[in-house]
């Protein structure tokens, strides 16, 4: 994940967001509250929160059986200490998000079908 929120795996874009005014996930500690956009952290815009997409691997998660972990999964894990203090092992929190999927914007899609509704009615008019 870059500073932006965005997922990407390999340097790829995978067009997934988990930071911004829209969406993100936070760690409340006993000291501090660390978010996944890392523009809201006190400690220099640190990054908190690493993401890994599935793969289409084979996984175990204890206390569950098998399964595959498909690529709209993500796995996010936490650093809990301040970047001047970090043991750089991500694993103070891990979480499994599953069945994300990029939702289109209703408000430019109902937008998108007036235009062409006010098309159709005015070729209607036309033609009579």
């Amino acid at each position: 994940m870059d500073g932006t929120g965005l997922v990407s795996v390999n340097h790829v874009s995978t067009g997934v967001y988990f930071a911004g005014n829209l969406f993100g996930y936070y760690i409340k500690t006993p000291y501090y509250t660390w978010y996944s956009d890392p523009a809201l952290n006190a400690d220099d815009s640190a990054q908190h929160m690493v993401a890994f997409q599935g793969k289409g691997d084979n996984i175990q998660i204890p206390g569950l059986f098998s399964g595959l972990w498909t690529p709209n999964e993500y796995a996010l894990a936490w650093e809990d200490l301040p970047n001047s203090q970090w043991d750089y092992d991500y694993q103070d929190l891990g979480v499994m998000v599953e069945s994300v999927h990029p939702i289109p914007e209703p408000t430019s899609l109902i937008l998108l079908g007036s235009g062409f509704l006010g098309i159709a009615v005015a070729i209607q008019r036309r033609k009579k």
